[in-house]
Formats: C-alpha cells, structure tokens, sequence
C-alpha cells in the first residue's frame, strides 16, 4: 500500500510539475491580495463574480505595465542590434578601441591571438536567431501567466474549502496550524513588498546613472532596470553592463567604468545586502539567513525561489518552534529575557 501510494504521488507530482512556477505564483498573489477579494466580497455577494474581479484587476496591473514594456524594448534592442552589428562589420569599435592609449596594447595582443572576423559574423547571423528564441519564450511566458491567472480565480473562489483541505491534512494542532500559516503570510509580505521596494530604488538609481552619464532614454531604462529587479535570475546588469560598454566603445572611458562600478556596488548591493536586511528585520531574523534564504532560493527554483526560498525556511521555522514547545524547552527569546 505505502509503494502505490508512493508511486501514485510520484506520477501526480509529474503532471503538475509543468505547472508549479505558475501555481506558487498564483497562490503567491491570492494570499497577498486577498484583502482586496475579501472587500470586493462584501459589496458582490456572487463568488464566481467577486473572483473573476479580483483576478481581472491583478491581470491588469500586472500585463498592461509587460505589455507595454516588451513593445518598446523589443523595439530598442531591434534598433540597438542593427546599429551593433553594422559597428562591429566596419571594424568602428576596433577602432574606437585602439584610439585610446589605455587599451590600444590590449586590443592588438587579443588581435593576434584570435581572428575577430569570424566570430563578427557568427554574431550578426544570430540575430535572428535571438530574436526567434525571445519569441518562442514570450509564448510560453504568456503560457505560464493563463495558468497563474487561472488558478487565482479558484484559489479566491474556493479559499475555504482550500484552507480546510490543508488543514485536514496537516498533523498539528489548531494553534500550531495557524501560526505557520501567519509566518507563511508575514514571509510573504515581507519578501514580495520588499522586493518592491528594492526594485523601484533599483529604478530610480539606475535611471539616475543613466541620466548623469548622458545615456538617452534614462527614465525609460530606469523602468525597465525596476521591472528586472523584480528577476533577480536575470538582474539589472543586462542594461547598464551593454550601456557601460557602449559609453567605453565611443570613447568615455572613464563614464564606462563609473557606470560599472556604479552597477556592482550600488544596483547589486541593494539586491545582495538591502534586500535581505530588509526582509530580515520585518521577520525579525538574521540577514545572513534571509541572504541565504532569497539566493538559495533562486539558484534551486529560478525566479519563483524568492517566495519559495524564505517560505521554506520560515516553515521549518515555525516546526522548530513547535517542536521547542512540545519537549518542554523555552523560546530563544524567553530565554534571553530570563
């Protein structure tokens, strides 16, 4: 009986697998705008209506800013692709490059070593390529974003008969029950809302960098720099990196480096050592266990592992707790009052 049960879970762990990144996203956004259904519960006594209106107002906060954000970066990096890859034909980086002293030894020593003009045109003919890859991504994208959507209409619906299902499954009392269920909330908040925050300093600062180096289009850049801090998998650097090179290309050497630096010690460091002190303050635990938690997190799970992550641990948390009560041995923190 144990094995076919085994095997059964397995085989159901199989089939929703496809499926997770948008469930826990899903499950995510319902615990997180739950406020919002509850007082739309109130005045629409329908729970089909209520749920169908409460996902519809999440897909346009979150689709309407994607949508138009793709069109115009899409564009950009179509332009930008050509302007490269013409540049890089006619040899004008190469001479960009060797008309600075700092690096006209470097450039010639790599030049006699690697012939350039075959990787060139390697590179201008993966354009297309590129561009086919970014396409069938977005379609799977959007694939992932239905399924999210989908299933936030039913964890509105049927919270209750959720709630009460996963209770009757979990082994713990009515008390311990509820208390890893408001640490799972408090990790929630405390990471998304907090990833919200990052990203828009990560915006702003970014924007502002951009503006102060004469980078065109700094508002724009800095929108979009806010939009990848939420993807700490991909990060801010595949903006300011490209434009960090492309100031060193046209000669500004020394805004090229600022903005490097810029991006190591100030869009990194608010990811690396804010985010996590931040998060760690709201749960009030250690920031090297919430760095920890996020990082480890992402590296495991991808992009969702920045919920999954600190759940995790937030879980095994509250179990340690529990487990503290049970065999008698005071909380940390009644000790260190004592």
């Amino acid at each position: 009986m144990v094995a076919v049960t085994a095997v059964a879970f397995y085989l159901c762990y199989l089939v929703a697998q496809p499926f997770l990144v948008p469930l826990i996203w899903a499950l995510a956004l319902a615990v997180l705008v739950f406020p919002f259904y509850e007082s739309i519960e109130r005045y629409i006594k329908s729970p089909n209506i209520a749920a169908a209106l409460a996902t519809l107002f999440v897909a346009i906060v979150i689709v309407g800013p994607i949508v138009l954000l793709t069109r115009q970066v899409v564009n950009e990096i179509w332009q930008n692709a050509e302007v490269v890859s013409s540049q890089l034909e006619s040899g004008e980086w190469h001479q960009q490059f060797t008309e600075n002293e700092m690096v006209a030894g470097a450039t010639g020593w790599i030049r006699e070593r690697v012939d350039l003009a075959d990787p060139i045109s390697q590179l201008t003919g993966m354009i297309p390529g590129i561009a086919t890859l970014f396409l069938s991504g977005s379609i799977w994208f959007v694939f992932q974003l239905f399924i999210a959507f989908f299933a936030l209409f039913f964890f509105f619906r049927d919270h209750g008969e959720i709630l009460k299902s996963v209770r009757r499954l979990i082994p713990l009392s009515s008390d311990e029950t509820d208390a890893i269920f408001e640490r799972i909330d408090d990790t929630l908040h405390a990471t998304v809302f907090g990833e919200v925050f990052i990203a828009f300093l990560q915006g702003a600062m970014g924007a502002f960098a951009f503006w102060l180096v004469g980078i065109p289009g700094a508002i724009f850049w800095g929108f979009v720099m806010g939009i990848l801090g939420f993807l700490p998998a991909i990060g801010t650097w595949l903006i300011w990196l490209p434009a960090a090179i492309y100031l060193m290309s046209q000669g500004s050497w020394a805004w090229g480096i600022f903005l490097i630096a810029w991006g190591l010690l100030i869009m990194t460091g608010l990811t690396t050592v804010i985010y996590p002190k931040l998060v760690g303050n709201r749960l009030h635990l250690h920031t090297l266990l919430v760095f920890v938690a996020i990082l480890g997190g992402v590296f495991a799970f991808g992009t969702v592992g920045i919920i999954v992550g600190p759940t995790a641990v937030a879980i095994s948390l509250s179990l340690i707790d529990i487990w503290k009560k049970r065999i008698g041995r005071p909380d940390d923190e009644t000790a260190a009052e004592a």
